[in-house]
């Protein structure tokens, strides 16, 4: 379980990294507007895929999924 191995204790964190994986889509608007979620958990539940299944912003503001 990713959540307890990093410290991020969220409840829909396997949801979203499922969600981002399958549509290759790693942007904080993407995540919102399929979970319905506020800017700031979306943002942190991306940030704390990052290393792991995503890579980290280009200057552009864009992650790729890495798995």
């Amino acid at each position: 379980d990713d959540t307890k191995q990093y410290g991020f204790n969220d409840p829909l964190f396997e949801e979203v990294k499922h969600l981002v994986i399958s549509h290759n889509n790693a942007s904080i608007a993407f995540v919102q507007r399929q979970t319905l979620m506020g800017y700031g958990r979306a943002k942190a539940l991306i940030e704390a895929m990052e290393g792991k299944y995503l890579s980290p912003p280009k200057t552009n503001g864009i992650r790729q999924v890495i798995v």
